[in-house]
């Protein structure tokens, strides 16, 4: 009888975990596409990804001599990281760095290249204008980043079935232990 009870703890257990939390989080879809070629200086980015990403991922932008391009706020929305180019992006290849953390929080990264290639030429904007200690003026410091990060960050995350799933089985456990004793 208590065979049963186990293997019926065991099935409900499989039934009611995620599924998904055992795999990691992988880039599934990205506009502009790797390798493709875009006819507008004004990029648009989106990323999507086989599970929902935390609001502390993030996208890195180069240019082919490790230029960073300044991106608008990004934002992570279920399974989809955006953003856009603060600027028109002159004409060459770039280079997508992606770092997120995903729904089983595991930090997973990559990288793509895409092109851009507009009829109308532009040439790279100077540096935005830094105050007298040195840093961008419209640059928020590190400690407020981290603050309004942690506003952001979910409180509910895959942990929690973990939790549940280990309190279970120490259930079970001790219900096999005290059987035994009783004998």
């Amino acid at each position: 009888m208590m065979k049963k009870w186990i293997a019926a703890l065991f099935v409900l257990l499989l039934i009611v975990s995620p599924q998904k939390s055992f795999a990691h989080s992988g880039l599934v879809k990205s506009e502009p596409a790797e390798g493709s070629t875009v006819t507008d200086n004004n990029v648009k980015f989106l990323l999507t990804f086989n599970t929902e990403i935390e609001n502390l991922s993030r996208i890195r932008v180069t240019d082919s001599n490790g230029k960073e391009v300044a991106l608008m706020q990004m934002a992570a929305k279920g399974n989809e990281l955006v953003s856009e180019s603060e600027n028109a992006m002159p004409n060459g290849t770039y280079n997508v760095y992606w770092k997120i953390i995903g729904e089983d929080s595991h930090v997973v990264q990559g990288s793509y290249k895409f092109t851009v290639k507009a009829e109308e030429q532009i040439e790279a904007k100077p540096p935005a204008a830094k105050n007298d200690d040195g840093v961008k003026k419209e640059e928020k410091t590190k400690n407020e980043v981290k603050t309004e990060n942690k506003k952001n960050t979910p409180e509910f995350s895959s942990l929690l079935y973990i939790l549940v799933g280990l309190a279970a089985l120490a259930v079970v456990l001790g219900l096999i232990i005290g059987k035994r004793r009783k004998k």
